[in-house]
């Protein structure tokens, strides 16, 4: 897609957020055994690597596997921005893993 008036090679703008919601900045790094959900410069919530490769979330009181962490990341930070935990996205992040 093509904007009037901006280079074809330009980057365009993330979607403008709907109305009553806050923007955040918001990103989720991911090492070779280390994680973190990072929101408006602060660690929100964090995984590590354990023995046998499993992973440990800051917040949730089980193992996961490398991709299940991501997940539960990623479902962290759709709640902590505002996302109703009923909202499609949030409810699409936690299954059919069950995180």
């Amino acid at each position: 897609m093509v904007r009037q008036g901006v280079s074809p090679l330009a980057p365009l703008l993330a979607p403008v957020a709907p109305l009553g919601r806050e923007r955040f900045s918001v990103s989720i790094k991911i090492d070779d055994g280390y994680m973190s959900l990072e929101i408006d410069g602060k660690v929100a919530a964090d995984a590590r690597q354990r023995t046998g490769g499993w992973w440990e979330v800051s917040y949730r009181p089980r193992f996961f596997d490398r991709n299940q962490a991501i997940t539960a990341l990623t479902s962290t930070e759709l709640l902590k921005t505002g996302r109703d935990s009923n909202d499609q996205a949030s409810r699409a992040s936690r299954s059919p893993s069950g995180v």
